[in-house]
């Protein structure tokens, strides 16, 4: 992942093959997707399509580096689906 100057974490993953239903996984917490920020409640974790098409983790009014440990080539991974 890298790291912006908010903590959001983009990926490396294009967004356009993810069905919504996908949960990823980062720093031992499991995400959902949202399309926006405001889908979530304040301080959780979720994961969107960026603007780019790629995979972004953020948490809503916060940063997702902190909340979830992550640094520059942090693990993303997809272990399950919602559904």
């Amino acid at each position: 992942v890298y790291i912006d100057h908010y903590g959001n974490a983009m990926c490396g993953l294009r967004a356009a093959g993810l069905d919504d239903a996908i949960l990823l996984e980062a720093g031992g917490q499991r995400l959902r997707y949202a399309r926006t920020f405001g889908e979530v409640e304040v301080g959780e974790p979720f994961w969107y399509r960026n603007s780019i098409g790629l995979v972004e983790l953020a948490v809503n009014r916060g940063s997702a580096a902190a909340r979830l440990g992550l640094v520059v080539g942090s693990r993303v991974t997809c272990p399950a689906s919602a559904g």
